[in-house]
């Protein structure tokens, strides 16, 4: 419905039962004990089409399902207005949330808070992010999380010694979502959609500056290492009247 335009963004936040999920970079290899077992604990097992590997839902855990169409088709910029969201939440109850280069997440101190595994079609976004607020942290012993068995889960429980409300946290994620992707109105079908951050935009060059400068190399029968290269910053070098070339190289 959203890729044909017959519904607005919406934001679905849910709590699933005891279930395994295995993303597409994973595999069987990623359980640690049999499908058996789990069927007999009472746990469900789904390969899905997310990214990443294997993960553990449960009651206590907040997964939030964004389905939204981006605008700007920045893949790495919903990932960080995403992360963002789980991090504002995180730090609303006095935790210090942290990221790891190289592996998407959201950790508190040694331990990982938050995951994350997405999918998108005709730049519609699917899956989500799990935070573990009151989350079932035992049966992670299950699985290679991940693919790291090393790596240590934890929750906003277990780090702030008590259980958390659910509704809090979902109202809670929900302003910060609002915030993150810059969403107004009552509906939330009226975003201001999530746009570079203020230091990776700048004005355009002067088109008259530029053409200026090009004619004038034109008529003195000069190439610039820019204009060779195909420089895509060869705007606002020609705006400052400055060019680069190359005497006597190879």
């Amino acid at each position: 419905e959203r890729i044909s335009g017959s519904s607005p963004d919406r934001l679905v936040l849910v709590e699933h039962p005891h279930v395994v999920t295995i993303g597409r970079s994973g595999s069987l290899n990623d359980l640690r004990i049999s499908e058996e077992e789990l069927e007999h604990k009472g746990v469900e097992l789904y390969q899905v089409d997310r990214g990443g590997m294997a993960t553990f839902h449960s009651p206590g855990q907040l997964v939030a399902y964004p389905i939204i169409m981006l605008q700007h088709r920045d893949l790495h910029l919903y990932l960080r207005a995403l992360l963002d969201t789980v991090a504002a939440v995180v730090r609303t109850y006095g935790l210090n949330p942290e990221f790891k280069e190289g592996r998407p997440g959201v950790w508190v101190g040694s331990g990982k808070i938050a995951s994350i595994g997405i999918a998108v079609r005709r730049w519609v976004t699917y899956h989500g992010i799990a935070l573990n607020v009151n989350a079932d942290l035992e049966a992670f012993n299950w699985i290679v999380p991940c693919g790291h068995p090393n790596e240590r889960i934890t929750s906003m429980e277990w780090e702030l010694g008590c259980p958390l409300d659910m509704a809090e946290v979902k109202e809670n994620f929900t302003k910060e979502f609002r915030k993150s992707f810059r969403y107004t109105g009552d509906t939330g079908e009226d975003p201001k959609r999530a746009k570079h951050p203020a230091w990776l935009s700048r004005p355009a060059p002067s088109t008259a500056a530029i053409h200026q400068m090009a004619e004038r190399l034109r008529q003195w029968r000069l190439a610039t290492v820019c204009q060779s290269a195909g420089c895509p910053n060869l705007g606002e070098c020609f705006e400052r009247g400055t060019a680069t070339f190359m005497i006597l190289g190879t």
